[in-house]
């Protein structure tokens, strides 16, 4: 009698291992477990201590619970050593969490890298300081005038409230801008980008064109920016000790970078003491550097197969660069780049 061995191709072997996996997933009961997302930044009162629901969006079984752990006891105390920015790390919040014992690590999924902390400002009363030449002039928005027409549209095209944007006019435009709009429509647009942002203004009184003009407006808008807090160079990694935060009137041909944009990042430009730092002067770090050895995650629906690669680039977080596996096939794989070491591959 004669025996004949069947072969089972490695590819039908993969896919019935995949699909016990998905049986047993199917059977196994779902687990309650937390997860905990850090926000990017948060403004906090120093007052008092930093709680995980103040800086992070917690779901899950016990989420009220886990968000009264303490993070940081005293920012007061570590914002004045910073002289900045406060920025709290995953592994702080792991940490604490841990300490509080009101989580399993084993249900407790973290997510995102930090949190930066920025301080709401108290302001005391007492006797204005602003100078003469920086008060604002009277409001005209709720006037029936092409003035303010002009400023509730900019208003509305910078996004801002009344008390957060400040509207200056040239003299010379001063019958023209008076005009009424009584029964009038009204149509402006920009028709530029600068620090005095010019618009033009028809006026209709049915069939009939009344008025119109091009008009240059100096606008100012209060943002929250960070400045340098000394001579910095480029290339230089933005922290706390780089920057710290204010409150500033600004041109809106200024685009400030947010805390938690700036935080880490690399700067391409030199800043000068009590210079802002912008979107456009930042670049995100490098987080792969070539020659790297780097664990690639290698994704195919259920199955997550992990390799070691070298990385032919450099490349930062979301770049999509060529890697080189350490088998000695000399093959080349295309991951993109999640974080420092790490690497993802969806072959779908």
């Amino acid at each position: 009698m004669t025996t004949v061995q069947r072969k089972i191709a490695p590819r039908r072997v993969v896919v019935f291992i995949a699909a016990a996996a998905v049986v047993l997933l199917a059977l196994a009961r779902p687990s309650l477990g937390q997860t905990v997302t850090l926000l990017g930044a948060a403004r906090i009162d120093p007052s008092g201590p930093v709680l995980l629901g103040d800086i992070a969006h917690i779901e899950g079984e016990g989420a009220e619970m886990l968000a009264g752990v303490v993070i940081v006891e005293d920012p007061a105390r570590e914002l004045a050593l910073s002289n900045g920015p406060l920025m709290v790390r995953l592994d702080r919040v792991r940490e604490s969490i841990e300490r509080s014992g009101k989580a399993r690590r084993s249900t407790l999924a973290l997510q995102g890298r930090s949190c930066v902390i920025v301080p709401i400002r108290r302001v005391e009363a007492g006797p204005s300081v602003e100078k003469e030449e920086d008060k604002p002039e009277p409001s005209h928005l709720g006037r029936p005038t092409v003035r303010g027409g002009i400023e509730r549209y900019l208003l509305d095209i910078f996004g801002v409230r009344p008390s957060e944007a400040r509207f200056s006019f040239e003299d010379r435009d001063e019958a023209f801008l008076a005009e009424t709009t009584v029964g009038r429509h009204v149509a402006v647009r920009r028709v530029g980008s600068s620090a005095r942002v010019p618009v033009a203004v028809t006026v209709y009184d049915g069939e009939s064109i009344v008025a119109s003009g091009t008009v240059r407006v100096n606008v100012l808008l209060k943002r929250d920016v960070l400045v340098a807090t000394r001579p910095v160079s480029r290339g230089v990694r933005v922290d706390s000790g780089v920057v710290r935060a204010e409150t500033r009137w600004v041109p809106p041909t200024i685009d400030p970078a947010p805390v938690d944009e700036a935080i880490g990042s690399v700067l391409v430009d030199p800043r000068v003491e009590g210079q802002i730092v912008e979107r456009r002067n930042l670049e995100p770090p490098v987080m792969v550097r070539r020659g790297d050895i780097v664990k690639i995650h290698c994704v195919a629906g259920t199955v997550v197969i992990e390799l070691d690669a070298r990385a032919r680039t450099d490349g930062r977080e979301g770049d999509v660069i060529e890697f080189e596996p350490m088998d000695g096939t000399r093959r080349r794989i295309n991951a993109r780049v999640s974080g420092p070491g790490q690497a993802v591959v969806n072959a779908r």
